[in-house]
C-alpha cells in the first residue's frame, strides 16, 4: 500500500502548480481522493504523512502545492484533515509540521485580504486535542509559532505574535508604532532584482543575471526623488556581489537587511515573497519589477 501512496504522490505533484498563476490539471480532485482512501489501509503512520507533506511544503518556494491554487484547496483540505487525524490517532507527529507551515505561510501571504479571517483552514487545526498533542510532540520545536496559528481566530490576531516572535528570535526591541507607514520603494533582492543563472566553472563562480524592468523602475523612481531601499534576507554583502555580477546600476548597490523591517510597514514592496510571511506589511505590494512597471507606467509598454 505504501507503493501505490507514493504513485498517486507523485503524480499528483506532476499536475500541481508551481506558482499561484498556473493552472492545475482537473484530474487531482480524483487522484487526491484516491489517495486519502489509500491512506485508510496504509499501516505506518510516518510515511503516509511524509508522502502527504511533499504535496504542500513548496509552496513559496519554488515547487509544486495545492496551496497555489484556490481551486484545489476544498481538496487539499480534505487531504489535510485526513492526514492530520490519521497522526492524531496514531500518535506520530513526523512531518505534519511540514504540512502546518505551508499553510500559515499562506494565510500570511493573503493577510491585507483576510485579516477577520483564514484564507485557508481546515478544521482539524483548531481542534483543542490535536493543537494539546501536536505541540507536546516537539515537531514544531524550530517552529513553535504554528501552535500559536493553530490557537488564533485570525490571520490579523496571529501576526503580531509572529512578528513578535521574529524580532525576540533575532534579538531585537518590540517597535513603538508599528502602523507608522516607511516612505519609499522597497526592493527585494535575490529573484525580484537578479536571478540566479549557471554557475561558471573556469571561474569558479556563479553568475547572476539582471531583471532588466526592475531596475528601470527603481531608477525611475530615484530620478522622481523617491526613496528606494535595496533589501535581502540574506547577508547583504553576498548580496551586493550578486548584484555586482549581474551588473546592477552601482547606485542601487548599497543594500540593507530585512530584519531592520520585521514589524514595520512599508510604502511600496517589490518582492517575490509576500511582506507578511516575513514579518512585516506593505501599503502596496508587487510580486515583481515588471508588474510595478506595468501598473505605474501603462504608457511604457
Amino acid at each position: 500500500m505504501e507503493g501505490l501512496v507514493e504513485e498517486l504522490e507523485s503524480r499528483i505533484s506532476g499536475m500541481l502548480p508551481k506558482m499561484a498563476t498556473s493552472e492545475a490539471f482537473p484530474e487531482v480532485e480524483d487522484l487526491t481522493k484516491r489517495l486519502i482512501k489509500a491512506g485508510e489501509t496504509a499501516w505506518r503512520t510516518i510515511s503516509y504523512t511524509h508522502s502527504v507533506c511533499h504535496l504542500f511544503e513548496k509552496y513559496g518556494r519554488s515547487g509544486s502545492s495545492y496551496l497555489y491554487s484556490a481551486a484545489l484547496l476544498p481538496a487539499a483540505g480534505e487531504l489535510v484533515d485526513f492526514t492530520l487525524r490519521k497522526a492524531l490517532k496514531g500518535r506520530d507527529f513526523g512531518c505534519v509540521d511540514r504540512i502546518v507551515h505551508p499553510i500559515m505561510d499562506l494565510n500570511l501571504a493573503y493577510l491585507e485580504d483576510c485579516q477577520e479571517g483564514f484564507t485557508f483552514k481546515p478544521e482539524i487545526l483548531t481542534f483543542e486535542e490535536f493543537i494539546q498533542r501536536f505541540s507536546l510532540s516537539g515537531e514544531c520545536s524550530y517552529s513553535p509559532e504554528l501552535i500559536d496559528f493553530c490557537k488564533s481566530k485570525s490571520i490579523g490576531e496571529f501576526f503580531p505574535k509572529f512578528v513578535e516572535a521574529l524580532r525576540a528570535e533575532k534579538g531585537l526591541r518590540a517597535i513603538a508604532n508599528p502602523n507608522e507607514i516607511l516612505p519609499g520603494i522597497f526592493i527585494d533582492v535575490d529573484d525580484t532584482l537578479v536571478n540566479y543563472d549557471h554557475y561558471d566553472k573556469e571561474n569558479d563562480i556563479d553568475v547572476f543575471k539582471r531583471l532588466a524592468l526592475t531596475q528601470e523602475y527603481a531608477l525611475r523612481k530615484l530620478q522622481e526623488g523617491t526613496p528606494v531601499v535595496i533589501f535581502t534576507g540574506d547577508d547583504p554583502n553576498a548580496a551586493i556581489e550578486h548584484l555586482k555580477l549581474a551588473g546592477v546600476d552601482e547606485r542601487l548597490l548599497e543594500v540593507k537587511s530585512k530584519k531592520e523591517y520585521i514589524g514595520r510597514t512599508l510604502e511600496i514592496c517589490v518582492d517575490d515573497t509576500a511582506p507578511a510571511i516575513q514579518g512585516f506589511r506593505a501599503k502596496m505590494h508587487y510580486e515583481s519589477g515588471k508588474i510595478a512597471w506595468d501598473t505605474e507606467y501603462p504608457e511604457s509598454k
